[in-house]
């Protein structure tokens, strides 16, 4: 809504469903996620990944290991 002299956080719920690993859009999915940070930077409270497959959980877990606790 941007209402005028308010800060606002997003959540934002990317659903996996039926995408397997081999056919996850990363190149969309990076262009979306530079575009937001560039045009409304501090805003994303979260970003939710739905229906995730097992590989995408299990590489998520690896990296999530040396990342900070804010970022995870």
């Amino acid at each position: 809504m941007f209402l005028p002299g308010q800060v606002e956080s997003w959540n934002i719920i990317y659903d996996l469903e039926s995408i397997p690993m081999s056919d996850l859009p990363l190149s969309s999915t990076k262009s979306i996620v530079e575009k937001i940070s560039l045009n409304y930077g501090g805003r994303l409270h979260k970003f939710w990944a739905l229906n995730a497959s097992k590989g995408v959980s299990t590489v998520w877990k690896m990296v999530s290991t040396f990342l900070d606790d804010v970022t995870v």
